[in-house]
């Protein structure tokens, strides 16, 4: 089968010093990155493995694949309305869905996968010296060991455009492998212009499935300094035991919405009904979520789900990934038209700033892989609380 029942969603504290031998497991002497840490260090416990395989996907139980060719009004309005039902359900229903007919070239897509692999297979050494452009420190490299032991490695880039082109110069100096910083810096600010349009484009069609206006969200971004927005590569390694670890734990993203483009690898999998599946790669196609954010602007309506990825012994995985989010300083709140008697405010006020220092302050004590997967953020802003 592909899917599990619901075990553990709480990915254990592994900031303590347990070993592959208290869970009677041996050989485990694969190196991870820079060489200090081996597999051992990065075993969970039982109750916490995957046990779906990374490739393994049943029938039925594919999250909604949207083609977004009918969307736009004149064209064909009866399919238009049918397309803003589909991804408004699979927003209540799922909080995923996958996009075809998006807009974006299949050649830039491959041309960022291209920067993103070439980026990867630098010496560790050169990709630990990536820092970041600004003081938010919210960008840079990242070795999954900093995000709770997952296996795997990622770079983070805010975005406006400017920070991007930094970004370019630093990861390939003028001239090194023919000026493919220069190259990378165009092609991923190009594939953002995309992402900026795709993003409003379904933040429209989301609030239009609410019968609401639009528009109604979309003096609450920009591209500014302000503006928490950024693009991520992800890059998980092969691990010789994928049985026993994890590329990424449970969690759920805390922005409003996420846009990714994986390989045909799989791997990345989704909460349903109490139970695991793997998402389906489908050529050319984009992986939307709901993030917290937007469940709280919907009053619940739209679902924040748990996501995790599985590891495989056969292939590394790829994938770069978009997280649009209001700027910093906006108050979000349910929006006045979703509340009513029967169905009272959810969630308290809160801005983004407010609430990524909240999620980082109160898990700080269940050490660094819950800042990252403890399950229901929501939960402690909710007016019950």
């Amino acid at each position: 089968m592909a899917s599990e029942p619901l075990r553990d969603l709480r990915s254990p504290d592994l900031s303590t010093n347990m070993k592959a031998s208290d869970f009677g497991v041996q050989d485990l002497s694969q190196p991870y990155l820079l060489g200090n840490l081996t597999l051992e260090d990065f075993v969970l416990p039982e109750s916490a493995r995957v046990t779906i395989p990374h490739n393994h996907f049943a029938d039925g139980e594919d999250i909604p694949v949207i083609d977004l060719a009918n969307v736009h009004k004149g064209e064909d309005e009866a399919l238009r309305k049918q397309t803003v039902a589909k991804i408004a359900s699979a927003a209540e229903t799922w909080g995923f869905f996958q996009i075809v007919n998006h807009g974006v070239p299949g050649d830039l897509l491959e041309r960022n996968e291209e920067h993103a692999w070439s980026f990867f297979a630098k010496p560790v050494e050169e990709k630990v010296q990536i820092q970041g452009s600004t003081s938010k420190k919210l960008d840079g490299y990242r070795e999954g060991i900093k995000y709770g032991k997952s296996w795997n490695e990622a770079i983070f880039m805010l975005w406006p455009p400017e920070n991007v082109k930094w970004f370019g110069e630093q990861l390939w100096p003028a001239g090194e492998e023919e000026d493919r910083g220069t190259r990378m810096s165009a092609d991923v600010n190009k594939y953002l212009e995309h992402m900026e349009v795709i993003s409003r484009e379904l933040l429209a069609l989301l609030m239009e499935g609410l019968g609401l206006p639009p528009t109604c969200l979309n003096q609450y971004f920009s591209r500014t300094a302000n503006s928490p927005s950024f693009y991520r590569w992800n890059h998980y390694p092969t691990c010789q035991r994928p049985d026993l670890a994890i590329g990424i734990g449970a969690h759920t993203d805390p922005w409003v919405l996420t846009i990714l483009a994986q390989d045909d690898v799989g791997g990345l999998q989704v909460l349903k009904d109490r139970k695991w599946m793997g998402i389906r790669p489908v050529p050319g196609a984009l992986v939307v979520n709901i993030g917290d954010t937007l469940q709280a602007w919907t009053n619940g309506r739209y679902k924040s789900v748990y996501h995790r990825v599985a590891l495989n012994s056969i292939q590394p995985r790829l994938s770069t990934v978009f997280f649009l989010s209001q700027d910093d300083d906006v108050i979000v709140a349910p929006l006045a038209e979703l509340i009513s008697e029967d169905c009272p405010t959810k969630y308290k006020p809160f801005t983004f700033y407010s609430y990524r220092e909240f999620i980082i302050m109160h898990m700080k004590d269940l050490g660094s892989h819950e800042v990252l997967s403890h399950p229901h953020r929501l939960e402690y802003l909710t007016t019950s609380a």
